[in-house]
């Protein structure tokens, strides 16, 4: 399950206790839960970032970089701090395989981010043609309307089940690729 969290949330020193205690009150492992941060937030709190980033980790919790792409980031944060996922903003894979620069964009950062060990998201996946791309630069998971829109739990529960009977993994309507 991947949850956004807003800075004010993410950044406050009481963050990770709350986390443990919510995953153990609900009998979740702490593997099972990505935490997403936009890249905007990142940048605006790192210095206060890595201590949280190193308590969340140590609990196995994962963490994403959100929006990835859209902000002023600084590539240091990448390889300093201790994420595991980069997602790549919708507004560079909706026009991917329409516009070159969105597509060596792209690519750029789905090489940069599997270089660092990090697994790449892309998000906006609206139809087979962009799938069918992601696919050949080697995203690892895709999100989107073309996999799936938004759905009432009892549906979501069979389409997961359905997913999980075939080998799919999914990831918060997300799928490998």
């Amino acid at each position: 399950m991947a949850i956004n969290v807003s800075a004010r949330s993410l950044f406050s020193p009481d963050f990770p206790t709350i986390v443990q205690d919510r995953l153990a009150h609900a009998e979740v492992p702490a593997d099972l839960l990505t935490i997403e941060l936009t890249e905007e937030s990142v940048m605006a709190y790192a210095d206060v970032a890595h201590d949280i980033f190193e308590r969340l980790r140590d609990m196995n919790v994962r963490l994403s970089v959100d929006d990835y792409g859209t902000g002023y980031s600084s590539l240091s944060y990448l390889k300093n701090l201790p994420v595991d996922e980069l997602r790549i903003d919708q507004s560079f894979i909706t026009a991917m395989t329409d516009d070159p620069s969105d597509a060596i964009i792209v690519q750029s950062a789905l090489n940069l981010g599997h270089d660092l060990g990090l697994s790449i998201v892309a998000e906006g996946v609206e139809n087979a043609t962009t799938l069918a791309a992601l696919k050949t630069l080697g995203v690892d998971i895709a999100r989107g309307v073309h996999i799936s829109g938004p759905m009432p739990e009892k549906i979501l529960q069979d389409w997961i089940a359905d997913r999980l009977a075939s080998h799919a993994v999914v990831d918060g309507g997300g799928q490998d690729v």
